[in-house]
């Protein structure tokens, strides 16, 4: 090496030699940080599955401290279905439903629009888009008893607001648009 003239002092075999070594240096840091990284991607999919365990054996005892009876064949489940002959009857009997529990409850119905109907045999999905109108303790009363009553009927979508009154500003009032489902079965067809 010359330190006059200012070189490092190393050939280039010597900077090969440096750069291998550096190279190796890398490489075996990287593969003793791989345990590491696999091991935490393993950690986050053992305690996602415990957490999904625990779940389920929480509603197994639930459900295993729940003994209730299943229907048997003497069940009378046609309650659970609105009563018709047809499919159409169907839909105006569930539209007449819809009228009676609005009208217990204080609430006016503005608009009824039928959906589509899905049939299949002798069971009718029957659709309903309601529009109606009342105070919030009504519309409370008209949601639990569509919700809790015989026959079944679902709210698969509701759209709530305020109506405005004459000078622009909310009212007391409510409008209320739902989408709400039923079945109807009979046993013969007409």
């Amino acid at each position: 090496m010359n330190r006059a003239s200012g070189k490092t002092g190393l050939s280039s075999r010597g900077v090969w030699g440096l750069a291998i070594l550096i190279g190796a240096a890398v490489i075996m840091t990287v593969i003793a940080a791989l345990p590491f990284y696999w091991h935490g991607a393993n950690s986050a999919a053992l305690a996602e599955a415990q957490t999904e365990l625990r779940f389920i054996e929480a509603k197994l005892k639930s459900a295993n401290g729940n003994r209730r009876a299943g229907l048997t064949i003497a069940d009378n489940i046609d309650q659970l279905f609105i009563q018709a002959t047809t499919s159409g009857l169907g839909q105006a009997s569930l539209q007449q439903i819809l009228g009676r529990i609005a009208e217990e409850n204080h609430m006016v119905i503005e608009r009824a629009q039928p959906l589509d109907i899905e049939q299949r045999g002798n069971l009718a999905v029957l659709r309903l888009e309601i529009e109606s109108s009342g105070s919030i303790e009504g519309l409370r009363g008209y949601l639990h008893a569509i919700e809790t009553g015989l026959p079944l009927i679902f709210v698969n979508r509701a759209k709530i607001s305020a109506a405005e009154s004459g000078d622009g500003n909310p009212s007391d009032r409510l409008t209320v648009a739902l989408q709400v489902e039923a079945y109807s079965w009979w046993d013969a067809t007409p």
